[in-house]
């Protein structure tokens, strides 16, 4: 398991994280973790409730 997704089993009180936050807090490249999350929702393992805005994410 990679750091990244080991972040994000471990962080759910912070669904609200945003794609800047992830950036700082991993500190890789936007695009990176756009990549990430496009690999982890392909996956099944993350999806997101709500919208883009007041959306959150969630652990499946």
């Amino acid at each position: 398991m990679t750091e990244r997704s080991l972040y994000f089993r471990q962080s759910p009180e912070n669904p609200n994280i945003t794609i800047n936050g992830l950036t700082s807090l991993l500190n890789i490249s936007k695009k990176q973790v756009e990549t990430f999350i496009k690999k982890l929702k392909d996956a099944g393992r993350i999806h997101r409730d709500g919208g883009d805005r007041y959306g959150k994410w969630v652990i499946d």
